[in-house]
C-alpha cells in the first residue's frame, strides 16, 4: 500500500475533515475570480497558485506551506524531496522486534527488510534479550530486558520486585506489607484469603463465607464442636446445649432435657413404664406408674398396687374391709398387727385393739390383762393357789411356788418360806442379822453379843461387835506393849510407832526411843538445847566432821570462812570475795606485783604484760603493743601523720599517708597528693581534673579516658567528621557527635526535618524522600489561573489559548503542542495535570522534543486512557485500557517515569481515588525530556506539577 493514502487518513484524523474544510475555503476564495480554476488561479484550492510556488496545483496537499512528509514527493514545493523527514532504521538481526543499538543505521522513508525504527536492543545476536523482555529469574545475572541491570521491575516503587510482589502496580501491596482484612487486597502477599482473618481455611460469613467467627481459628465449619461450652465451634447454628438435637437443651445447662445424648428422651417423648428410662424427663420414677411416689413391688419398690394411686405404703387403711391400702402386707382382720386375727372374724385374738394381747404373748403379771388369752388369774404368778400379797392375796413371794403361808422355813437361805415375816439371818433373835450374811451381829448364836452391847477392855471378847482390838484402848491402831503390842502409851492416841514426833518437846511420840534433841540423828544434840551440833538439820555437820571448802557449809562447826581456803584473810573471788587465787596465800589484793612474770599478785585484774596500762600487751610477750612504756602508743591509738611516731603500731611509713608506696613530697618524698593512693609518680594520668602522675600538669594530652571531639562550626549540635581533636574536655565549638553532613549550615543535621528543597536536610544520604515535611516534593510548573503560561514554547503550527475561563482555569481550543523546557523530567519523577474534559482528548507528554513527544492520553471521546508516541502531529498508539471516563468532572492524570524504559500512567478523581492504571515499556526514555501538554477539542486545564 502506498504511504500516501495512509498519510491522508492520518491528516484527516489529526486536522478534521480536510475535504470539507477545503471545499468551504475554496468557495470563500472563489469570490475573487482571479483565484478560481481556469483563470490562472488556485485550481486545487490550497491557497497557492502556480505562480506563487505551487508545484502541483492539482493536489491541495502540495504547496509551499505543506509539511514535508516522507513519501517520495516534494510536499512543500521547495525542490527537495523528503528533506528532514526521512526516518532512521536499525537492523534487527535476531528478529526480536528491537534494533541493534551498536549497528550502522539506514535513512529511508520505509524500513528495509530486517530493519526497525528503534535501536534499543542491547544484544542483537540473542532474540531472548530486548527491552521489555521478561527477566526469567530474579537472580539471573543476564540483562534480558536491556535495562542495564540484572534486577527486576518494581513498577509500584514499594521496594519489592515484580517477581516477588503479588501486585506490582500498588505500592502498598508487597511481602510484609500491612494487610487490611476484608478489603479484597492481599496487602502482605501472604497468598491467604483476605476474608479468613483467623487463618482456619474458612472465609467470614459476613463476606460470603461460612465461618461464623473469623477471629477464632478454632471456630469454623470443619472444627470439632465441644458440647456445653457455649461456643458454636462448627458453625452449625444449633444450640450448644442440645447435643442430641431434639430441640431441648440439657437440664444441666438450664434446659429441660434430662438426657441430652438421646433424642428419644425429652419432655415431649412418650413414657414407657418399667423400662428404667425416664423418656419424658418428668423426673417421676419409671417404676411408679400411678405416680403416688412409691415404686411397684414388682420392680423392687413397696407399692403393692401400682395402678391405684390410693394404695401405697403409709396410705390410710380401713380395717376389716379386705383391702390392704397401706401395702402393709398384714391381715386386714388383725387391726393391732400382732399376727392374730380378731376372734370376731374367726381368729384367736381376744383383744384385736392391743398388739400385745394374743395367744402366746408374754403376759405381764399383776396388770389385770390376760395378754396370752389363757384365762388364768393374773395375780398368782407361781400358780401355787395363793394370790400375791401385794395385790390383796397372802403369798409373800408369788414367784416361788414353794413359798406360801404354812410352808416349811430353813435359816440363812434368804427365803421366808412360811410367810411369817421375820429375818431369815437372825437365828439368836437379838434383832441383828448375822455378819456372815450381810448383817452386823458378829455372833448370831449369842444373844448378848451385838452392836451396842457393853464391852470390857483386855478380856479378848468383842461384845459390841465394833471389830477393834480389845488390847488397843486408845484406838490408835497399835496394841499396848503390855499385851504384846508396840504402843508405848496405850492411853494416848497420838503416841504410837510412826506417829509425827515434834522435835525438842521431850516427848517420844513415835515410840522410836531416840534423843528428842538430835533431829539429824548424827549423835550430837543441837547447840540450841545444850549440845554442840551447829546445824542439827544436816547429819554431816557436827564437831569433827570433814569440811569441804567453797560449798558455804561449816561442816566441822569451827566457825571460820568457808571461802578462804589459803587462810590469807580474803575470800575466793569466785564466791564474791576479792582473792584472785585462793590456793596461794601470797596472792591477794594489796600484795606486791612484778611485771612480765605472768602472775597477778595484787589481784588487780590487769594484764601482767601491759605495763603502760593501755589495754594492749607488749609485743615482746606475744601482744601487739609496740611500745609498752607509752600508753598513747597501741593498735587503737590515733596516729598523727608525719610526726615520725608509729602511734597505732601498724608498722607503716609515717610519711606515706595514702599507702601507695610513695612518701609525701612535703617531707622529702615524691607524692604530690598523699591523701589519694591513685596519685603518685607511677600513676596513669586520667581525665578527672587531678594531676594523677605528679608531673605538674592536669588532664594533659594522652590522658586515659580522653574523648574525640568534632568541630561544630554551624553550632547545630552535630559535629563535622572531618575535623576532630582528642582531649578530656570539649574545646570551644566542638561536640562528641560526628554525623553532620554540612557543618556550614545549621539547618542541615541528622536531627533536622527533611524538606523538599533538593538538600539532604537530615543527613541520611537521601534527598527529598518520603519523610519530607512537605512531601510529596511537588514543583508547580504552571497554574493556569494566572493566565496564559509564560516560559512555554509552542510547536510551529500549534493552537492558541482561549480567553474563555472556566472556574479560574483556561481551555485549549485548537490542537497544538506546548512544552516547558525549563524543568526537564528525570527518572523517578511524576508529572501531574488537572483536566476537566468536554469531548476531546488531553495529552500529557514527557521526553519531549521540538518535533514530538511520548505522551499519556486521557481520551474523553473514546472512553479510555493510553500511552502513545506523537511525532510531527501524527501518533502511534502503544498501550491502552478501556475505562468509562466521566465528563464534566475534574480529573488528575499522572505519569511516573519508573526507569529508563518504563512509565506508568494513572487517572484519579478529585478526591484522590485511583480510577485506572496503564503501564508502558519504551525502548528508551532519555530522562532529560521536557514536560509537554496538548488538547484536542475543548479541554479545560487547571495546573501542571512535577514531583
Amino acid at each position: 500500500m502506498s504511504p500516501r493514502p495512509l498519510l491522508l487518513l492520518l491528516a484527516t484524523l489529526l486536522f478534521g475533515c480536510p475535504d470539507t474544510e477545503s471545499k468551504e475555503t475554496a468557495e470563500a476564495e472563489c469570490a475573487d475570480a482571479s483565484n478560481c480554476a481556469g483563470e490562472g488561479g488556485d485550481e486545487d484550492g490550497d491557497g497557492y497558485k502556480p505562480t506563487e510556488g505551487d508545484c502541483d496545483d492539482t493536489d491541495p496537499l502540495l504547496n509551499p506551506s505543506a509539511i514535508e512528509i516522507c513519501d517520495g514527493i516534494d510536499n512543500n514545493c521547495d525542490g527537495v524531496v523528503d528533506e528532514g523527514v526521512t526516518e532512521t532504521w536499525y537492523a534487527d538481526s535476531d528478529g526480536d522486534g528491537f534494533g541493534d543499538a551498536a549497528g550502522t543505521p539506514v535513512e529511508a522513508c520505509e524500513p528495509p527488510a530486517g530493519y526497525l525504527s528503534n535501536n534499543t536492543d542491547c544484544d542483537d545476536a540473542d532474540a531472548a534479550k530486548f527491552p521489555g523482555a521478561t527477566e526469567p529469574d530474579c537472580t539471573d545475572p543476564v540483562d534480558y530486558n536491556c535495562d542495564g541491570s540484572t534486577g527486576y521491575a518494581d513498577d509500584d516503587g514499594d521496594g519489592f520486585a515484580a517477581c516477588e510482589d503479588c501486585d506490582d502496580l500498588s505500592g502498598t501491596v508487597h511481602t510484609g506489607g500491612e494487610d487490611v482484612w476484608y478489603d479484597g487486597i492481599d496487602g502482605d502477599c501472604g497468598g491467604n484469603s483476605d476474608y479468613d482473618q483467623d487463618g482456619d481455611g474458612y472465609d467470614a460469613a459476613e463476606f460470603g463465607g461460612d465461618d461464623c467467627n473469623d477471629l477464632d481459628a478454632a471456630i469454623n465449619p470443619g472444627a470439632a464442636d465441644a458440647w456445653y461450652d457455649g461456643i458454636d465451634s462448627d458453625c452449625a447454628g444449633n444450640s450448644d446445649y442440645d447435643q442430641d438435637n431434639d430441640t431441648f437443651d440439657s437440664v444441666d445447662y438450664g434446659g429441660l432435657d434430662c438426657v441430652d445424648t438421646d433424642a428419644n428422651t425429652n419432655p415431649d417423648a412418650m413414657e414407657i413404664w418399667y423400662d428404667g428410662w425416664d423418656q419424658d424427663c418428668s423426673g417421676t420414677s419409671d417404676y411408679d406408674q400411678d405416680t403416688d411416689t412409691f415404686d411397684s413391688t414388682d420392680y423392687g419398690g413397696d407399692d403393692c398396687d401400682d395402678l391405684d394411686a390410693t394404695i401405697w405404703p403409709g396410705a390410710g387403711d380401713a380395717w376389716y374391709d379386705g383391702v390392704d391400702s397401706d401395702c402393709g402386707g398384714d391381715s386386714d382382720y388383725d387391726a393391732d398387727g400382732d399376727g392374730f386375727d380378731d376372734v370376731a372374724f374367726g381368729g384367736t385374738d381376744c383383744n384385736d385393739l392391743d398388739a400385745t394381747t394374743y395367744p402366746g404373748a408374754a403376759d405381764a403379771w399383776y396388770d389385770g390383762v390376760d395378754s396370752d388369752c389363757l384365762g388364768n388369774s393374773d395375780y398368782d404368778q407361781d400358780a401355787d393357789g395363793y394370790d400375791a400379797s401385794a395385790y390383796g392375796g397372802a403369798d409373800c413371794d408369788d414367784t416361788v411356788a414353794s413359798t406360801y403361808p404354812g410352808a416349811a422355813d430353813a435359816w440363812y437361805d434368804g427365803v421366808d418360806s412360811d410367810c411369817v415375816g421375820n429375818s431369815d439371818y437372825d437365828a439368836d433373835g437379838d434383832g441383828y442379822d448375822a455378819s456372815a450374811y450381810g448383817g452386823d451381829d458378829c455372833d448370831d448364836l449369842e444373844a448378848s453379843t451385838y452392836p451396842g452391847a457393853g464391852d470390857a477392855w483386855y478380856d479378848g471378847v468383842d461384845s459390841d461387835c465394833s471389830g477393834n482390838s480389845d488390847y488397843d484402848a486408845d484406838g490408835d491402831g497399835y496394841d499396848a506393849t503390855a499385851y504384846g503390842g508396840a504402843d508405848c502409851d496405850d492411853a494416848e492416841p497420838l503416841t504410837y510407832p510412826g506417829a509425827y514426833d515434834v522435835w525438842y518437846d521431850g516427848v517420844d511420840s513415835d515410840c522410836a526411843g531416840n534423843s528428842d534433841y538430835d533431829q539429824d540423828a548424827d549423835g550430837f544434840d543441837s547447840d540450841g538445847y545444850g549440845g554442840d551440833d551447829c546445824d542439827d538439820l544436816v547429819a554431816t555437820t557436827y564437831p569433827g566432821a570433814y569440811d569441804a571448802w567453797d560449798d558455804g557449809i561449816d561442816a566441822d562447826c569451827e566457825g571460820n570462812s568457808d571461802y578462804d581456803a589459803d587462810r590469807d584473810g580474803y575470800d575466793d573471788v569466785a564466791f564474791g570475795g576479792a582473792d584472785c587465787d585462793d590456793d596461794d596465800a601470797t596472792i591477794y589484793p594489796g600484795a606486791s606485783d612484778s611485771w612480765y612474770d605472768g602472775i597477778d599478785s595484787d589481784c588487780a585484774g590487769d594484764s601482767d604484760y601491759d605495763a603502760d596500762g593501755d589495754g594492749y600487751d607488749s609485743d615482746a610477750y606475744g601482744g601487739t603493743d609496740c611500745d609498752d612504756a607509752e600508753d598513747t602508743t597501741h593498735p587503737s591509738a590515733s596516729d598523727a601523720w608525719y610526726d615520725g611516731i608509729d602511734s597505732d603500731c601498724l608498722g607503716n611509713d609515717d610519711f606515706d599517708q595514702d599507702g601507695d608506696g610513695y612518701d609525701y613530697d612535703a617531707y622529702g618524698g615524691t607524692d604530690c597528693d598523699d591523701t589519694r593512693a591513685a596519685v603518685n609518680t607511677a600513676a596513669t594520668e586520667s581525665c578527672n581534673g587531678i594531676d594523677d602522675d605528679c608531673d605538674g600538669a592536669i588532664d594533659e594530652a594522652g590522658a586515659s579516658g580522653s574523648t574525640t571531639w568534632y568541630a561544630d562550626a554551624d553550632s547545630d549540635g552535630y559535629g563535622d567528621p572531618s575535623v576532630s581533636t582528642t582531649s578530656c574536655s570539649a574545646p570551644s565549638g566542638y561536640v562528641t557527635d560526628y554525623t553532620d553532613c554540612d557543618d556550614t549550615d545549621d539547618t542541615v543535621s541528622p536531627g533536622a526535618d527533611e524538606y523538599c528543597d533538593t538538600i539532604d536536610n537530615d543527613c541520611d544520604g537521601s534527598i527529598d524522600e518520603a519523610d519530607a515535611i512537605d512531601y510529596p516534593c511537588t514543583t508547580v510548573i504552571e497554574d493556569f489561573e494566572s493566565g496564559w503560561p509564560h516560559g512555554w514554547t509552542s510547536v510551529a503550527g500549534g493552537g492558541s489559548l482561549s480567553t474563555t475561563r472556566y472556574e479560574g482555569s483556561y481551555s485549549f481550543l485548537n490542537p497544538g503542542w506546548y512544552y516547558y523546557p525549563s524543568d526537564p523530567v528525570a527518572i523517578g519523577d511524576t508529572v501531574s495535570m488537572w483536566v476537566r474534559g468536554g469531548s476531546g482528548r488531553a495529552y500529557l507528554g514527557f521526553d519531549s522534543t521540538s518535533s514530538g513527544t511520548k505522551s499519556f492520553v486521557v481520551a474523553f471521546n473514546t472512553g479510555d486512557i493510553r500511552f502513545q508516541t506523537n511525532t510531527s502531529y501524527s501518533y502511534t498508539e502503544l498501550n491502552s485500557t478501556t475505562y468509562s471516563i466521566p465528563t464534566g468532572q475534574w480529573l488528575q492524570a499522572t505519569v511516573t517515569i519508573n526507569s529508563a524504559t518504563s512509565a506508568t500512567g494513572r487517572l484519579y478523581d478529585s478526591s484522590g481515588t485511583l480510577l485506572a492504571t496503564v503501564n508502558q515499556t519504551y525502548p528508551s526514555i532519555s530522562g532529560t525530556g521536557y514536560i509537554a501538554m496538548r488538547s484536542f477539542s475543548t479541554i479545560y486545564l487547571d495546573y501542571i506539577e512535577l514531583y
